[in-house]
């Protein structure tokens, strides 16, 4: 078929392919271009928001252990716990203790004799003389150390955050104060209202995970074998359409106070104006190329015929020299 066209016809055809594998080869490498972008703006994002989950992680430790330290510092309450004097401590804290979780996320208060047992709550003074030392390593370990700790880790009250210093009395080791600051629902109620992105926190129960609280939903959005690879200190990135939104899902490990992953976060953002980026950039891309195309063999044609035309001048004038 190809050697039945014209010559004018075949120039304009072997143009007009090269110009369509040049278009389709810059439009397919210019949206994939676009996509690694849109996917690394994404992973970035998210990570920030993962970071500002961990640094509000760092800092409620932090003031937890600040208040341990303030507390642990009166002379009064070191020689009240010295001696055992379980009522007068009761009288000095509880007044006050309502306001600090009505208005600062303050879940527990507490002091504790080595190992790791409960001398006096004062989130719940009627409940003491309980060993933790099998799941309070936090204490145990300040206890041993006589240094300060703070970090996630698991109590009787479920997953906190956490922050103790080791007390001291006539040279002598009491034991350890300990605040505990809320890292539930409200943490990421709060963390939703701060950043405008949902987010989950998932504990590993066998070969699956249970939500401990959540902004998405009762269940994790990710499978669970991706959700055990981010666990194992893999973050992942997926996509997936919820009531007709589309979302960015990341997940990422949250370690405790020992540095020991406790569990998996997932962030999912609506990522709609990212995908529309992505999607008006194939669309202009598309429309460029069909434009360059149909730029391209109007060149090519002009060329051929033009091309042809010489051409044919040349054959009459030889054909006359022929003719004599």
């Amino acid at each position: 078929m190809f050697k039945n066209l014209k010559l004018w016809a075949k120039i304009m055809v072997a143009m007009g392919a090269s110009t369509l594998i040049i278009c389709t080869l810059l439009v397919v490498s210019n949206v994939s271009s676009m996509s690694r972008l849109i996917h690394d703006a994404e992973r970035n994002a998210l990570d920030t928001h993962l970071k500002s989950i961990t640094n509000s992680i760092a800092s409620q430790s932090a003031n937890a252990e600040a208040m341990s330290a303030l507390v642990a510092g009166i002379p009064l309450v070191r020689e009240k716990f010295d001696t055992g004097d379980r009522k007068a401590l009761s009288e000095i804290f509880l007044p006050g203790f309502k306001s600090l979780q009505d208005l600062y996320g303050v879940e527990q208060f507490q002091f504790l004799r080595p190992p790791a047992t409960s001398f006096l709550r004062i989130h719940k003074p009627e409940k003491f003389g309980d060993d933790l030392s099998q799941m309070r390593h936090t204490v145990v370990a300040t206890n041993t150390s006589r240094k300060p700790t703070r970090g996630l880790e698991y109590g009787v009250a479920g997953l906190g955050v956490r922050g103790m210093v080791p007390v001291a009395y006539g040279g002598r080791h009491v034991g350890v104060i300990e605040f505990g600051m809320s890292f539930g629902q409200q943490f990421f109620d709060n963390f939703k209202a701060q950043n405008g992105v949902d987010a989950a926190m998932h504990m590993q129960d066998g070969k699956g995970f249970k939500t401990l609280a959540s902004t998405i939903g009762k269940e994790p959005l990710l499978p669970v074998e991706t959700l055990h690879k981010a666990m194992a200190g893999e973050p992942q990135l997926q996509h997936r359409t919820i009531k007709g939104v589309s979302y960015a899902i990341y997940a990422a490990a949250v370690k405790d106070f020992s540095g020991k992953p406790i569990g998996v976060v997932e962030i999912a953002m609506d990522n709609s104006s990212y995908a529309a980026s992505l999607n008006a950039a194939r669309r202009n891309g598309i429309l460029l190329g069909i434009l360059a195309l149909a730029i391209g063999v109007g060149i090519a044609f002009l060329t051929a015929r033009q091309l042809v035309q010489q051409v044919n001048s040349v054959l009459v004038a030889v054909n006359r020299v022929a003719q004599g």
